[in-house]
């Protein structure tokens, strides 16, 4: 009886494993799969700044989820915040059920006034839409749980409605994190493109000629017989390394003009990429 207790106690330990195997990591899976759809929404955007696709930075996985981690992590400060008020106003809201659940059974007219911007201004309604979206769900369901409580009716919502609403909660969150990265992206692009100076000037050396063409870009033929690199190429700025290539860019890629270029150079011993001091100011 005793090894038959033990066996059976074995074998639930393993299914107890199994399941918490399964528990963890399909949320591991997932996040990770969010993270580089928000590293790849982020990028892409960038690229599309750039007039090319983002296959062409051939990123890896690795360098999408990392270009994910600053959206997410302020939008996470972000929902820390807002349950930190809910949770301080959820008492308040309790005792004034009625009248707060009329005020957020309106909840709903915030998606009218999100489409209304994006009539008004495609650029800023874009982004803040599916916030007055996620907004008006939530309020929309908030409302009807502090209807119930106003009428002392404390039967709980039917399961599959609970569940479908947080089922399109975590859409709306999803959209406005998809709509949050591609913002980063454009910004960090319009940045590059208007503060160049910022970034690393790199000096490129080559065996064979690049003719590479952009505004303040110099060519210098080196001499000697026993040179390795024959051309120099100043006024190019690294963007990024990524996959074996790295990307530079020229000046010239303010709005409107066409001076502007991406260079992509591979990264091998047929070229030497020089990176000068950077200039500190006392």
């Amino acid at each position: 009886m005793s090894g038959d207790a033990a066996g059976r106690g074995s074998e639930r330990r393993s299914i107890d494993a199994v399941d918490l195997l399964k528990y963890i990591g399909s949320p591991v899976l997932i996040g990770t799969a969010l993270l580089f759809y928000f590293g790849w929404s982020r990028s892409n955007a960038q690229a599309e700044r750039f007039g090319v696709d983002v296959s062409v930075f051939e990123m890896s996985t690795d360098d999408l989820v990392l270009r994910s981690i600053g959206v997410v992590f302020f939008l996470m400060i972000g929902l820390l915040l807002v349950a930190l008020v809910f949770l301080r106003a959820d008492p308040w809201l309790r005792e004034h059920a009625g009248s707060a659940s009329r005020i957020l059974g309106l909840s709903w007219l915030l998606v009218f006034v999100g489409f209304a911007l994006v009539v008004a201004n495609e650029a800023a309604g874009t982004i803040l839409l599916p916030v007055f979206v996620l907004v008006a769900a939530a309020g929309t369901a908030y409302g009807a749980r502090l209807r119930r409580h106003a009428r002392r009716d404390e039967t709980p919502a039917p399961l599959v409605q609970t569940l479908l609403i947080g089922a399109l909660l975590v859409v709306m969150l999803f959209w406005v994190t998809e709509r949050i990265a591609r913002a980063d992206g454009n910004a960090l692009a319009f940045e590059l493109q208007h503060n160049l100076g910022a970034r690393s000037r790199a000096s490129v050396f080559s065996e064979e000629r690049l003719f590479i063409e952009g505004n303040g870009v110099t060519e210098t033929a080196l001499a000697g017989p026993n040179n390795k690199y024959s051309y120099r190429y100043e006024g190019l700025y690294l963007l990024q390394r990524s996959g074996t290539k790295y990307f530079l860019i020229t000046d010239g890629w303010h709005d409107g003009l066409p001076a502007g270029r991406l260079v992509m150079l591979p990264d091998d011993d047929t070229i030497r990429l020089e990176f000068p001091a950077p200039v500190v100011f006392p």
